[in-house]
């Protein structure tokens, strides 16, 4: 099931690097759809998805060049939202999905650019921020369409 989940990652952040790279003009202001899939993927491989998120890290820093700064923000904040989601005393899918998930999005995000900026020169536009962020949020929708109904299911 691990693999599976790998796999699927790797394909969505072969699409992410392939479709918003030109659009964007760089991989680090792109939506994190594989970064998403990856919150999407604890609801069913645990703490397994550290796994994923390293690898997929991994993977994206190779595209970019970057020295290892997306694998350590995807492991970090995968781990932060793991420990949130799993320490929350009531349990209700809508909060973990449109509150904690997109804050965790858009702190990622946030640091991502800021740190990138220090390193690399990169055109930055807040409104390519906001259409990262917009379609990321379209990206959770949809998951959540398909895949509520089982979380619910297995909760």
């Amino acid at each position: 099931m691990t693999l599976l989940f790998v796999f699927s990652s790797l394909l969505i952040s072969v699409f992410q690097a392939a479709v918003f790279t030109p659009i964007f003009g760089s991989l680090f202001l792109t939506p994190s759809l594989s970064f998403i899939f990856i919150l999407f993927s604890l609801y069913f491989i645990r703490e397994k998805a550290l796994i994923s998120a390293f690898l997929i890290g991994l993977f994206l820093d190779a595209i970019t060049d970057s020295w290892g700064i997306i694998t350590l923000l995807n492991v970090f904040f995968t781990y932060i939202y793991m420990l949130t989601t799993f320490f929350i005393f009531v349990r209700s899918l809508f909060v973990e999905l449109f509150a904690i998930l997109p804050i965790v999005l858009v702190i990622r995000k946030l640091l991502l650019i800021f740190i990138v900026q220090r390193k690399f020169l990169i055109d930055f536009a807040a409104k390519s921020l906001i259409l990262s962020l917009a379609i990321d949020l379209i990206f959770v929708l949809i998951l959540c369409k398909f895949v509520c109904k089982r979380i619910n299911e297995e909760a």
